[in-house]
């Protein structure tokens, strides 16, 4: 069901089954109806194969709607009242803007959200560890989107012009127009980076601290957290490694010893 929580994941699903009926186009708007009803007016008709396009895009779009609906309980009717049943993309369009409102309530939801999750939780009981940081990142993107603009520097406009002269009004005075160049802001701590070292604590934190994670997050700490990315390519290796080694990730076959149930040895450093 769609809630406040479920949100990132609810559009997830909704795009997944859009784009699985051919309609993804119908909420992103680039889909209109094929064929145009012509006004009475003009005196011409759709053909049997317009008309049939028609209906195929009608149909397409109400299925949309119908998933839409399956994941809305009787809470959302009131914000819905005003939608069409089969307006798929009046619908999405209403339920996103509500959900995502870039106020102080918005954002509070999309920081609650963020810093709940958890490795390996009970919806995700078997994800791997590069699972859990892209489902950090797109926490972390939504919170973003939330936040208000950055304060910038807009370009001066100037414009030509001319005066007189004060003590001969007849002596017309050129005014000078001088180049400006276009000011950048320098290197400094932006809200981009903010939320992405917030990512990097969530995934930290969320990892647990059960012994193989623990190792992976001492691994991280040493060798720095430099960026986001290099924190997902550092989760990526170690879901690789994992693979080849099996219990034997990546960080636990740093130790000098690695083994399986009751003291069997795999792996041990000479």
């Amino acid at each position: 069901m769609l809630t406040a929580a479920t949100h990132a994941e609810w559009k997830h699903a909704i795009k997944s089954t859009a784009l699985t009926l051919g309609g993804w186009g119908i909420l992103k708007g680039t889909s209109t109806i094929p064929n145009p009803i012509p006004p009475s007016s003009s005196g011409s008709t759709l053909s049997a194969e317009e008309k049939k396009e028609n209906r195929e895009w009608q149909k397409t779009r109400e299925k949309i709607a119908g998933a839409i609906y399956a994941t809305l309980d009787h809470a959302h009717r009131s914000l819905i009242a005003d939608v069409d049943d089969e307006d798929a993309k009046g619908l999405w369009d209403k339920l996103n803007a509500h959900y995502e409102k870039k106020d102080i309530g918005g954002r509070f939801f999309a920081m609650q959200n963020l810093m709940a999750l958890t490795y390996r939780d009970l919806e995700h009981p078997t994800e791997s560890l590069a699972e859990f940081g892209n489902r950090v990142v797109d926490g972390s993107r939504k919170l973003r989107d939330l936040l208000p603009e950055e304060r910038k520097i807009i370009p001066a406009t100037v414009t030509n012009a001319t005066a007189t002269c004060k003590t001969d009004k007849n002596h017309v005075v050129d005014i000078v127009q001088g180049t400006l160049t276009d000011a950048n802001l320098g290197p400094g701590f932006t809200t981009s980076v903010f939320v992405d070292e917030l990512a990097i604590n969530v995934i930290l934190i969320g990892l647990g601290r059960s012994e193989d994670v623990q190792q992976l997050k001492h691994s991280l700490l040493q060798t720095g957290l430099n960026s986001l990315n290099d924190v997902l390519n550092a989760l990526q290796k170690e879901d690789t490694l994992r693979k080849v080694l099996g219990p034997c990730s990546a960080t636990n076959a740093e130790a000098n010893v690695c083994t399986k149930g009751k003291g069997e040895v795999l792996l041990q450093k000479a």
